[in-house]
């Protein structure tokens, strides 16, 4: 079989929109990016609460413990206080009654703060797993256009590369090969038009008797730089 310019162009087009598609459906997952973000943050702001419970928690139950001590400080001094010997001895253990009154409110009013607190992140934590079950959803369904997305990306990819196939089939050895060589090597495209004597693969110019063979269209062509094989319109 000889060249024939018109499989390799129609080669050529059909290349570029199966590697238009394969992009497509490879990027499809991403589709879906906004809607996962959000899930993943409103799970770090769950978790960060659940952290922060379990140091409150932690806060708490040291609070806790301190108030014990300052009530058993209390209780013992208002024991001694009742047994006092003299005036001396009940005016200290008077203030050291104070003292420990005092910051035994002061370790109450902190624990109520902390169980307010608990209380404010609880329901936040409510809340946050209303809007990942919300947002889970929104996930779940921007998942299945994905899918479907790539299914119809994946059914026309499958229906050009049979194509693709037939188009190989008409082709020489040497020619299918050196075409399926440059698509690899290239990524883009194994062909190029000639315009103004400029290949549009890379831009540079192409040798006169190079034209002159292009304008023929009997042989295949290739640019001397970037490999391209050539083709062009002329009036």
């Amino acid at each position: 079989m000889s060249f024939d310019l018109s499989v390799i162009l129609e080669l050529g087009e059909l290349d570029r929109k199966l590697i238009r598609l394969r992009k497509r459906r490879d990027a499809a997952p991403d589709m879906a990016a906004p809607q996962r973000a959000r899930v993943d943050k409103a799970k770090r702001e769950l978790s960060q609460l659940g952290e922060q419970d379990k140091e409150a928690a932690k806060g708490v139950k040291r609070l806790e413990l301190d108030a014990k001590a300052k009530e058993a400080d209390i209780a013992k001094a208002q024991v001694a206080l009742n047994q006092a010997k003299n005036n001396d001895e009940y005016q200290a253990l008077t203030r050291t009654i104070e003292t420990r009154q005092e910051e035994l409110n002061t370790l109450e009013t902190q624990i109520l703060e902390a169980y307010e607190a608990q209380e404010s992140r609880e329901e936040l934590s409510k809340k946050a797993k209303e809007r990942i079950a919300s947002q889970e959803k929104e996930l779940a369904e921007a998942l299945e256009r994905v899918k479907e997305t790539q299914a119809k990306h994946s059914a026309e990819i499958e229906g050009l590369e049979a194509q693709r196939a037939e188009l190989l089939a008409k082709m020489t050895d040497d020619h299918r090969d050196l075409y399926e060589r440059l698509l690899a090597r290239l990524g883009d495209s194994a062909v190029a038009e000639v315009r103004d004597e400029i290949c549009q693969g890379c831009l540079l110019k192409i040798r006169p008797e190079q034209v002159s063979l292009v304008r023929g269209g009997t042989t295949m062509v290739t640019c001397s730089d970037c490999g391209r094989i050539l083709w062009g319109k002329f009036g």
